[in-house]
C-alpha cells in the first residue's frame, strides 16, 4: 500500500559533536515510540536478518553514543575522520518478515557540499502502512521530527511520485506533505485541496490532499504539479 513512501526532513551547516547528535537521536526516538507501538524497538544493520535481530539498541545515550562516533565519515587512505562530513547512523524496526521501518540520519555535517538529513522509510505492510499513512498522523509525525531535528525542509514522498512530479537537480521535493522551516521561507495561499497547516514557532507544512497520493491518478499528480508551482512562485524551488 505504501509504495515506497518515506519521510526525508533536510537541513546544511550545522556542525555538532557525536553527543549533540546522540541528543537528538535519543529524543526522537523516545517520542517515536510514544507516537505508535511499531516504533518500540531498534536495531543496527547485519550480514543478514538473523544476524541483525541479535543487535537491538536501547534507546538511552550511553547505548547510542558508540554507535554514533562509528558513523564518522573518514578518509580512504588514512582513515582519518572527515569532520565537515559528520555522522551517518543506520537502524531499522522489524514490522513482518522482511519488511521493516528504515531510519537513515545524517547529523554534524557542515561542508559546502554536504547536508544533513533524517529520513524514515515507511514499511509495504498494508495494516501498518495505512494506519501510518493517514494525514493527520503524518503531521504529528513531522512534528516529532522537527522537535527533535529541527530541519529546514522536508517532505513524505515516493520516488514514483517524485517520477511524476520533477524538479531541478538539488532542489527540494513537494510531497504529499511538504515542510517549510521559517529559515526557508513560506507560502501565503496554496490552490485547494491544498492547505497550509501552521507549526507554531517553525514553519508550515503544505498537506497537497487528505489522501495518499498516487503516481497513476491523473489528478493527484495534477496537484501535486500546483504544489511544485506555488513554491516555484515563492522562489522556494529555482530553475
Amino acid at each position: 500500500m505504501s509504495r515506497g513512501f518515506y519521510l526525508g526532513a533536510y537541513w546544511k551547516n550545522r556542525p555538532e559533536s557525536p553527543e549533540a547528535c546522540t541528543q537528538h537521536l535519543v529524543a526522537f526516538l523516545q517520542q517515536l515510540r510514544t507516537y505508535d507501538p511499531i516504533f518500540s524497538r531498534w536495531f543496527q544493520k547485519g550480514r543478514s536478518l538473523a544476524e541483525a535481530l541479535k543487535k537491538e539498541v536501547a534507546l538511552t545515550e550511553e547505548s547510542l553514543l558508540p554507535i554514533v562516533r562509528k558513523g564518522v565519515n573518514r578518509r580512504d587512505f588514512d582513515h582519518q575522520p572527515i569532520p565537515e562530513l559528520g555522522f551517518a547512523i543506520y537502524l531499522w524496526a522489524p514490522v513482518s518478515g522482511e519488511d521493516a521501518i528504515r531510519l537513515d540520519v545524517d547529523c554534524g555535517c557542515y561542508g559546502a557540499y554536504t547536508g544533513n538529513n533524517c529520513i524514515l522509510d515507511f514499511p509495504t505492510e498494508p495494516a501498518v502502512a495505512s494506519r501510518l499513512l493517514q494525514v493527520d498522523r503524518l503531521i504529528e509525525l513531522f512534528r516529532l521530527v522537527i522537535a527533535s531535528w529541527d530541519p529546514e525542509w522536508g517532505t513524505v514522498v515516493s520516488p514514483a511520485l517524485q517520477d511524476a512530479v520533477p524538479v531541478p537537480v538539488r532542489q527540494m521535493w513537494p510531497g504529499w506533505l511538504t515542510y517549510l522551516s521559517s529559515r526557508k521561507g513560506r507560502l501565503t495561499t496554496v490552490s485547494p485541496p491544498a492547505r497550509i497547516v501552521p507549526i507554531d514557532g517553525h514553519g508550515q507544512l503544505i498537506v497537497a490532499m487528505d489522501e495518499l497520493p498516487s503516481p497513476e491518478n491523473p489528478t493527484h499528480v495534477e496537484q501535486l504539479v500546483r504544489v511544485r508551482e506555488a513554491l516555484r512562485a515563492g522562489k522556494l524551488i529555482k530553475g
